[in-house]
C-alpha cells in the first residue's frame, strides 16, 4: 500500500517549487517596498541568491514573477466536473469553483500579489489581458454546460445566440468576482474564508428575480 510519503513530490519538484516561490515572494515583495517600476530583475536575483539564467528559466520576465502562474488554475477535471452537474444557478456556482480553487493553490502570497497589481498600472494591463484569456476559456465551459443541460436556461431573445447568453454569464461571474476579491483580501489574516464568499454570494442572490 502507498503511503503518505509516496504520494510526496520528489526532491527535485520539491527544490524547483522552493525556488520558484522564492522568485515570486522576493518579486513581490520589491514591488510593495520600492514600487514594481523601480524592481529590477537583478534585485530579484540577488535577493533569491539565484542567477539571471535561473530566474529567466523560472518565469520568464518580470511581471510574470509577481503575477504568478499564467492560468487560471482550473485543470481538465475541475471543469468536466463543472459541466456535469446541473446547477440550479451557473453564475453562482463558476465564482464557488473559482475562489475555492485559488484558495486551495495559494501559498500566503495572493493577498500581496494583489495588491502589488493593484498598485501598478503595468502589471493591471498585464493582468487584464490574462482576465481576458481566462474569460474566453470560461465561456467555452459555460456553452459546454448550457449543451449539457438544454433547457436550464431560457432560450436567447431574438437576435441573440447562445454564445451571447454565455458571454452574460462570464461577465456576470467577473462582477461577482470584482465584489468578492477585495472582501477576501482585506479581512483579517484567519477569517473564515468560506463564510465571506456565502456573505457575497448572498449579495449577489438578493438581486436575482
Amino acid at each position: 500500500m502507498p503511503t503518505s510519503t509516496d504520494e510526496r513530490p520528489g526532491l527535485r519538484e520539491r527544490k524547483r517549487q522552493a525556488t520558484l516561490t522564492a522568485i515570486q515572494r522576493a518579486a513581490i515583495d520589491l514591488s510593495l517596498e520600492l514600487g514594481y517600476d523601480a524592481v529590477t530583475v537583478d534585485m530579484i536575483c540577488e535577493r533569491c541568491e539565484i542567477s539571471a539564467k535561473t530566474f529567466f528559466n523560472y518565469v520568464g520576465s518580470k511581471e510574470n514573477a509577481v503575477l504568478g502562474p499564467d492560468d487560471d488554475g482550473l485543470d481538465d477535471a475541475d471543469l468536466d466536473a463543472f459541466v456535469s452537474v446541473d446547477h440550479d444557478d451557473v453564475v453562482e456556482a463558476l465564482v464557488s469553483l473559482i475562489v475555492r480553487v485559488a484558495l486551495a493553490s495559494d501559498d500566503g502570497s495572493a493577498r500581496d500579489r494583489h495588491r502589488a497589481i493593484v498598485d501598478s498600472p503595468e502589471l493591471m494591463q498585464h493582468q487584464l489581458r490574462r482576465i481576458d484569456t481566462a474569460e474566453a476559456r470560461m465561456q467555452a465551459v459555460v456553452c459546454r454546460w448550457m449543451a449539457a443541460h438544454p433547457g436550464r436556461l431560457p432560450e436567447p431573445p431574438h437576435g441573440a445566440t447562445t454564445d451571447d447568453q454565455a458571454r452574460m454569464v462570464v461577465l456576470f461571474v467577473g462582477s461577482v468576482l470584482r465584489f468578492s476579491i477585495p472582501r477576501l483580501f482585506d479581512a483579517p489574516p484567519g477569517a473564515d474564508a468560506e463564510q465571506i464568499l456565502r456573505d457575497c454570494l448572498g449579495v449577489y442572490r438578493s438581486l436575482r428575480p
